[in-house]
């Protein structure tokens, strides 16, 4: 060993000499070691360059999860959501890139790298709209939360310091909607309901309130006859009282739901769905969109779709159809006008309102009626319709000021109307009556609102300001007088209720005329301010004054009548701690309701004021790893003060309270493609506060649940076998009622359905099972829910 060691510390010795001696080798060693030095280098310089770029819309908007390649390069990324994309770590060399997407036509620019980063952008030839009709269609689910609507001026959902859930077309696709109202189920914290008239109207509850479905596109729009889906863009659930831009005409103090409508694109598309399903369900719809000018400044769609199902109780049935056609006229680069009709009619039976007091029940569940069992009729006791006309001029002032002007239009006519009761005499016995209708409803509005962009004082400003006139005008044409009534024993064979009967009783009776006019007339301004990059304020204020000319009887002189005013301001604030990522909030806003004055029982006049609802929140909103992850934690407390109540003796006080506080946890999710997630949890303790006979304060507990849930995840194999094939499902959980009172219980529920389907670039096949556990649950409205039930689907699109 000792040899071998000496052999290698000799033969180190006599190599140093050599390269010492010999020059040329020492020269050539250098120049190696430079050559090599300049070949990192110019890696490293070569590995710093990137390709950088925006993609964006005809209309100038960013044109987010376009698919960027670079061609014969094994590099792709995605727009992220202000269109942005990044190549790094690139070599200099040429390279091509590419644009595309499914559905659109796709873009290729040649960029040659040297010595600098190059950006690039790609301008596509179809329009915002037109792209998310794509991106939908493509069947990329997105967790972007963005509206014109909520604030009424173009706010980020992490700017927007209130809480607001979207339920989109996509996720009603997924579940096969067939009933709209269904569809509500998704809305973090919300219960689905009908209010106490099953007529196809639609309800849900907000943070412990009764909310219709009053907004369409903004305006005030109520559809009694049913809203179908085949209309439906998405639906915008604006938690918390929304007087200051809204009014009190379409909202609770819980918030309100916007419905928007489907809008005319640049792409020429026309879809066919049908549907089948259990209980005879058929049901087709279709969707035209085609330019109408070659240069894409007419637009026009056509959404229509007819119905009919019976029901899973022994009674009952429904039938309506929906044609809507609209219009986007681009006048010119400043002007855009859009005209949007609907007409609806329906044809039903209806569930009766079911009294059960002299049962002295425990559970709704010990009702003496089998699940299916119907009290009600199977002739059509509702026959009604509406029109919607809506129109629109968006205009373009300058850079900094847009002017837009809105009329509208909505209409209802109830043709038939027949409402029914049963009344429980004992366990055996049912006393069943009715009372009729038949309603003319007229709803015009005019809207002006300027939005304006500018700096003031060095800081930024959004502002919104607006006017807003509402005319009502209502005609009932009931009937004076006891109409039919009839006894039946549950236990024994008995006919559903005749309509033909009902007709006969109406005809001994007097037909009652009334009508009932108001007007609101208001101004409102909002404005946010931004004092840093990441800490907004927002200032919002309404002055609402109400013209009520009362009612007049059989086409007399107007009674009743009064005027109001309400005012109804809002504070707000936004600050991101992670930019454009993760924000906290916190928000004051304020809701009221009107009231006329009353006569007292010793013919004394009072004058009841607005009742007033204010909130208090705050909140935490995130959109994390490039908006996969979104989610809204908020925590509110709402107070109403001056609530009116009426005592045994019949006067009327001003002194109630109503108390509303909870938390509420939306989340929407895209942890890797393919895989899409909807889940939402709200807690509601809602109180009502009274005095007693003795002048004492009595508190209880609203009637209504005071948890609600919901889940839903989709999947969509993208390679293998199953490539195409997807599975969805999920659940919805409502909470016990009547937990903290003596009234009977409807118990907690989960209520579980799944899906399987087929998808491809022109066909989409679907099956979904509902209600898989099979269970006979009750509703928040006493209202039995259907058993086990199968929807299939089929659609083409071209």
């Amino acid at each position: 060993m000792k040899v071998f060691t000496n052999s290698i510390v000799l033969t180190q010795i006599n190599f140093a000499r050599e390269i010492k001696d010999n020059k040329s080798l020492i020269a050539m060693l250098r120049t190696i070691v430079f050559i090599t030095f300049l070949f990192v280098a110019q890696i490293s310089l070569a590995q710093k360059l990137t390709i950088s770029g925006q993609v964006s819309t005809s209309d100038g908007k960013p044109a987010p999860q376009v698919s960027i390649t670079l061609k014969n390069h094994k590099k792709s990324t995605v727009a992220d959501e202000t269109g942005q994309f990044r190549f790094n770590n690139l070599s200099p060399g040429n390279y091509t890139v590419v644009a595309s997407y499914v559905g659109l036509k796709h873009q290729e620019q040649v960029v040659s790298l040297a010595e600098n980063d190059m950006r690039i952008d790609f301008v596509l030839s179809e329009d915002s709209r037109t792209l998310q009709e794509i991106i939908v269609n493509g069947n990329f689910k997105t967790t972007k939360k963005e509206s014109e609507f909520i604030s009424r001026m173009p706010l980020k959902d992490l700017e927007t310091p209130q809480v607001y859930n979207i339920v989109g077309k996509e996720i009603m696709e997924q579940q096969i909607t067939t009933d709209y109202k269904q569809s509500l189920r998704n809305i973090a914290g919300g219960g689905v309901a009908y209010g106490f008239v099953n007529n196809g109207f639609a309800y849900t509850v907000l943070r412990g309130f009764w909310t219709g479905v009053r907004m369409r596109n903004g305006v005030a729009s109520s559809n009694w006859s049913g809203i179908d889906p085949a209309v439906v863009e998405r639906s915008e659930a604006i938690k918390g009282p929304a007087g200051t831009l809204y009014g009190n005409s379409t909202t609770s103090f819980g918030g309100l739901i916007n419905l928007v409508t489907k809008q005319p694109f640049e792409t020429a598309r026309t879809a066919i769905d049908y549907t089948l399903g259990s209980y005879n369900l058929q049901r087709i719809a279709a969707d035209v969109n085609t330019p109408l000018k070659s240069d894409k400044s007419v637009l026009f769609r056509l959404n229509a779709a007819y119905q009919s199902e019976n029901t899973f109780m022994d009674w009952g049935f429904n039938k309506r159809y929906v044609v809507a056609p609209s219009f986007l006229f681009k006048v010119n680069e400043k002007l855009n006008i859009s005209l949007n009709t609907e007409l609806t009619n329906a044809k039903m039976s209806m569930l009766p309102y079911i009294d059960y007091s002299a049962l002295g029940l425990k559970n709704i569940k010990e009702l003496p009626l089998k699940h299916n069992q119907s009290l009600g009729s199977n002739d059509v006791i509702f026959d009604g319709g509406g029109i919607n006309i809506f129109t629109k001029a968006d205009y373009q002032i300058s850079d900094n000021w847009k002017s837009t002007t809105i009329a509208s239009l909505n209409s209802n006519n109830i043709n038939e109307g027949v409402y029914t009761r049963a009344r429980f005499l004992s366990s055996t016995q049912v006393e069943r009556t009715a009372s009729s209708s038949a309603t003319d409803e007229n709803v015009y509005q005019f809207q002006q609102f300027f939005n304006g962009d500018f700096i003031l004082g060095g800081l930024k400003n959004k502002v919104v300001l607006g006017l807003d006139v509402y005319h009502y005008n209502a005609v009932d044409k009931g009937y004076v007088g006891e109409e039919y009534k009839d006894v039946i024993t549950i236990t024994e064979a008995y006919s559903p209720l005749s309509l033909a009967k009902i007709k006969a009783k109406r005809e001994t009776l007097i037909n009652g005329y009334q009508t009932t006019k108001s007007s609101v007339y208001a101004a409102y301004a909002s404005s946010v301010t931004n004092l840093t990059d990441r800490l907004s304020i927002l200032l919002g204020l309404r002055v609402d004054r109400l013209n009520n000319k009362g009612t007049a009887v059989m086409r007399g002189d107007f009674n009743g009548g009064y005027n109001q005013t309400a005012v109804s301001p809002k504070f707000g604030a936004v600050y991101q701690l992670l930019k454009d990522q993760f924000s906290v909030f916190g928000n004051y806003t304020n809701g009221f309701q009107n009231n006329a004055p009353v006569r007292q029982p010793d013919a004394t006049l009072f004058n009841v004021k607005p009742t007033t609802g204010n909130q208090l929140e705050f909140g935490l909103k995130s959109y994390l790893f490039n908006s996969r992850l979104s989610a809204t934690v908020s925590f509110f407390n709402i107070a109403i003060n001056n609530a009116v109540r009426t005592n045994q003796q019949g006067y009327t006080f001003q002194d109630s309270k109503q108390k509303s506080k909870g938390y509420e946890v939306d989340l929407q999710a895209t942890p890797f493609d393919g895989l899409h997630i909807t889940a939402g949890y709200g807690y509601n303790k809602n109180t009502f506060t009274n005095k007693d006979e003795n002048g004492h304060d009595v508190t209880r507990r609203n009637y209504l649940p005071a948890d609600y849930g919901n889940l839903w995840l989709t999947y969509k194999f993208s390679n293998g076998i199953a490539q195409n094939f997807g599975l969805g499902g999920g659940t919805n959980y409502v909470g016990e009622i009547n937990k903290y009172t003596l009234d009977p219980k409807t118990d907690a529920y989960f209520l579980t359905d799944g899906t399987v389907f087929y998808e491809l670039s022109k066909v989409r096949l679907a099956l979904k099972i509902n209600n898989i556990g099979n269970q006979k649950i009750w509703g928040i409205n006493d209202n039995p829910l259907p058993t086990r039930n199968f929807v299939a689907s089929v659609k083409y699109q071209f």
